[in-house]
């Protein structure tokens, strides 16, 4: 929509630009969305969705590294749609998934960038946004606010959230760990971690708070320790 926005921008009158700019952009990039972009969308959410349950049991650990690797790119483009629906269906027919943990270390990797940034920063306005995208991510585990507000327009950063993300979903996948409630997330998807109907040591929940917390403190740390406040935004 932006390139087609910029396209018609040069060839539209001043004296309509105002709302004729945005009419037609509607008019072109509407019909494609629901004509080509949705459809193609749902094609690769399936096969994303298809690809982990039908290799997981090859090699738990890797398919939950890529998954926790990749799964901010998923959201991005809209791909982890047929996943989530994957991981109730498994929840309500087995008691339990194993999918919703792989993605555990996501959200507190880029609470964890953000934090670093907003402690960094000088800018009064950026340091109040990334505290607040930085609680988003971390508390109730919606990271949207960092990764449009920051993580994209730093893929340094970026890379590493999914890195760290990564190495937390080798780690949850390694261990078996399983999800045994349906919660919230962030860190109230801790409780989500207990076999309620088991005693002894919750070898799960361990392992989820132990992948939250270096989650969260390493990518903090790093990002401290090099992040450059006055470096250009990439995002174009």
């Amino acid at each position: 929509a932006s390139k087609i926005e910029n396209r018609i921008k040069k060839i539209t009158p001043t004296v309509i630009a105002s709302f004729g700019v945005p009419m037609f952009t509607l008019l072109i990039i509407v019909p494609f969305t629901f004509l080509i972009i949705g459809p193609v969308a749902v094609l690769l959410s399936q096969a994303v969705g298809s690809a982990i349950v039908g290799t997981y049991e090859i090699s738990p650990a890797i398919v939950s590294g890529l998954v926790g690797a990749l799964w901010i790119p998923l959201v991005i483009f809209g791909l982890h749609g047929a996943v989530v629906p994957i991981a109730f269906a498994n929840f309500f027919t087995m008691g339990y998934d194993v999918i919703l943990p792989m993605i555990t270390g996501h959200s507190f990797a880029a609470a964890g960038v953000v934090l670093a940034i907003a402690l960094k920063t000088k800018d009064k306005k950026k340091k109040g946004l990334a505290i607040s995208a930085s609680i988003s991510a971390g508390i109730v585990g919606v990271t949207e606010p960092a990764i449009y507000g920051f993580l994209l327009a730093r893929k340094k950063l970026l890379a590493l959230v999914c890195l760290i993300s990564g190495v937390g979903g080798g780690i949850i996948g390694y261990s078996g760990t399983k999800l045994f409630q349906i919660s919230g997330q962030g860190i109230f998807a801790l409780p989500s971690f207990i076999k309620t109907d088991e005693s002894g040591i919750p070898l799960g929940l361990i392992v989820i708070a132990i992948v939250m917390l270096g989650s969260f403190i390493i990518p903090a740390i790093l990002t401290y320790l090099f992040y450059k406040d006055n470096e250009p935004s990439t995002l174009t």
